[in-house]
């Protein structure tokens, strides 16, 4: 999939993905990759947000938003969630309004698929080139519940439901849903997504990075290739760097703390 940035919203309020130009591409040698801010969650710290930016924009060509950048699956009502994506853009402004720039390419999650299926916002893109194909993709894909756009749907009206619950002080059945989520997918430390990135090594790619689990990994795999989650920023800034040129991939979390490779033997 060829390489796409967040563009200002059309007179009609839709929002659109505009190609970069190839060359702009080819000069993004060096990227940062964020993802899960669940930007408008509850729990969604934006305090010194901007200090974090400011450090990824002095050190990087490119940052790319890997998905889950919005809270769109609590809407008031369920068929309200692009609204709901495009009133935290409004809200959080003096945040967002920099991803309008060409520096930055925003990609869908599973919390704002929304954007993917009215305004074509992809879930993956793809940089570097034959020797360093670098595959970037939220990741919810990798479990079953993601694999059809019919279990999409029902468990976006599952996770509204139990949220309205929640908020009718009736938590029982949202903190089930998440504690049985975190056995699943994430207690292993995400075991499903780094099969999945060691399939994608073995059609080619030589560093995968997903998102979706808020586990950070960085892992080198038995054989070659890299594997790397970003973890979240709703609370904390962990991110990804990636040197093209001097093939090279680090995960850090802001402001100075790299989380060390784990190695497979």
């Amino acid at each position: 999939m060829g390489p796409w940035s967040y563009s200002p919203a059309p007179a009609t309020g839709r929002r659109a993905c505009a190609p970069l130009p190839w060359q702009d591409v080819m000069r993004a040698m060096r990227i940062a990759v964020i993802s899960d801010l669940h930007i408008g969650a509850e729990d969604f710290r934006p305090d010194g947000f901007g200090e974090f930016l400011d450090h990824l924009e002095r050190e990087h060509d490119e940052i790319i938003l890997l998905g889950d950048v919005f809270e769109c699956y609590f809407p008031v009502l369920p068929w309200k969630a692009l609204a709901e994506y495009d009133r935290f853009d409004r809200l959080y402004a003096d945040i967002t309004g920099r991803f309008h720039s060409a520096k930055y390419t925003i990609l869908s999650g599973n919390h704002d698929r929304v954007v993917q299926r009215a305004r074509g916002i992809p879930s993956r893109a793809e940089r570097g080139e034959k020797g360093y194909r670098v595959l970037l993709s939220h990741g919810h894909e990798n479990e079953p519940a993601y694999q059809s756009s019919l279990r999409v749907r029902l468990v976006e009206l599952y996770m509204w439901l139990v949220y309205r619950l929640k908020r009718c002080g009736l938590p029982a059945l949202y903190d089930y849903s998440y504690r049985m989520d975190y056995q699943l997918n994430m207690k292993d430390g995400g075991a499903a997504h780094l099969e999945a990135a060691r399939a994608h090594v073995g059609r080619g790619y030589d560093v995968v990075v997903f998102g979706h689990t808020h586990v950070e990994r960085h892992v080198e795999l038995r054989g070659g290739g890299t594997y790397i989650n970003t973890g979240d920023c709703v609370r904390r800034r962990m991110y990804a760097s990636l040197d093209l040129e001097r093939r090279q991939c680090h995960l850090l979390e802001f402001p100075g703390r790299r989380v060390p490779p784990e190695r497979e033997g």
